[in-house]
C-alpha cells in the first residue's frame, strides 16, 4: 500500500432486525480478531421482507425478499460483505456475487416455544385444536401429517415481533415453532420448551449457519472470509444446498408443465427428462 493511500474500511451489512445485527456483529468480531490491523464497520438495512409482515412468505417471492436490496448495495460497492442466515439465501446468487465464507454452525434444529402462562411443553401436550404459529411451509407439511388435530397458522415478522404476537393476551397462538439458533443468539434459550428432531421435523437447508456474501471480483474480501470459515459447516451446507437446488429445478419444471398443459399430468411425475406423457 502506498504511503498516501487510505486504508480500506470493510463494511459488513445485513437486515436491521435485532437478530441480524447480532449475527453481523458475530462475523465482524471474528474478522477483527483474525485481522486486528484492519478496520471493519457495519451497516443495517430494511428489506422488502421486513416491510411486509402480514402475507405468507411463499406468496411474496420467497427468500430473495431478504437479500435483494442488500445485494444491490453490495454490487454497487456501497458495502463489502453481506451477513445472512444461510437458510434465507437463495440457492442461486446474482451474477457477480458469491458466498465467501461460512461460520461454524449452531444447532440447526427447530424448537417449540409455548405461550407464557401455559404449562404445555411439547406438541404432544397441546390440546386438539391448538394453534401453532410458523411461517414455514416446510414445517407445516411435515407436522400436519403427525399432528392432524393441531391447527398450523402463518405468523410473520422478525423474532421479536413473532414472540410479541405469541404472548399477546388476545393471541390465537398456543405455541410457535422457531429456529433454535436464532433463539440462542438472542439469549432466549429459556423460552424453548422442546427441540424438534428428525424424524419428527427435518430442519431447513443450512439452518443455524451464517454466510458471508461478497462480490466475486473482491479478492481481498474473499481472503478475509476464508480465515473465519468453518470448513465442516461449509461442506455440510454446500451439500444441503445442492440437494435443494435439484428439488427446485424439478419443481420449476413441473410448474411450467402445469402452466402449459392446464392440469397436472400424473404420468409426468418421475419421467426421465421430464417429458409429458400424454396429457
Amino acid at each position: 500500500m502506498a504511503a498516501s493511500e487510505t486504508p480500506r474500511t470493510i463494511t459488513l451489512a445485513s437486515r436491521a432486525s435485532q437478530l441480524a445485527q447480532i449475527q453481523t456483529n458475530i462475523v465482524r468480531d471474528a474478522l477483527a480478531k483474525a485481522f486486528p490491523s484492519k478496520t471493519f464497520a457495519t451497516s443495517f438495512m430494511t428489506t422488502a421482507g421486513d416491510h411486509n409482515q402480514s402475507q405468507a412468505l411463499y406468496l411474496l417471492g420467497g427468500k430473495s425478499l431478504w437479500t435483494k436490496e442488500l445485494e444491490v448495495a453490495l454490487k454497487e460497492g456501497v458495502v463489502d460483505m453481506l451477513v445472512h442466515s444461510y437458510k434465507d439465501v437463495p440457492t442461486t446468487l446474482p451474477e457477480g456475487c458469491e458466498i465467501g465464507g461460512v461460520l461454524e454452525r449452531e444447532d440447526p434444529v427447530d424448537s417449540l416455544v409455548v405461550k407464557k402462562g401455559l404449562e404445555f411443553k411439547t406438541l404432544e401436550d397441546l390440546p386438539d385444536g391448538s394453534v401453532v404459529g410458523t411461517s414455514s411451509v416446510r414445517r407445516v407439511a411435515q407436522l400436519r401429517r403427525l399432528f392432524p388435530k393441531l391447527v398450523f397458522l402463518d405468523v410473520r415478522g422478525n423474532l421479536n415481533t413473532r414472540m410479541a404476537k405469541l404472548d399477546a393476551p388476545d393471541s390465537p397462538y398456543a405455541a410457535l415453532i422457531l429456529a433454535k439458533a436464532g433463539l440462542v443468539r438472542l439469549g432466549w434459550g429459556s423460552r424453548m420448551t422442546a427441540d424438534l428432531h428428525p424424524p419428527t421435523l427435518y430442519h431447513a437447508v443450512s439452518q443455524g449457519a451464517l454466510a458471508i456474501e461478497i462480490r466475486s471480483d473482491d479478492t481481498e474480501a474473499r481472503e478475509l472470509c476464508r480465515s473465519v470459515t468453518h470448513w465442516q459447516t461449509e461442506w455440510q451446507c454446500a451439500a444441503e444446498r445442492a440437494c435443494l437446488r435439484v428439488l427446485e429445478d424439478i419443481e420449476d419444471h413441473w410448474v411450467r408443465h402445469v402452466a402449459e398443459c392446464g392440469a397436472a399430468c400424473p404420468a409426468y411425475v418421475g419421467r426421465k427428462g421430464g417429458e409429458c406423457a400424454g396429457c
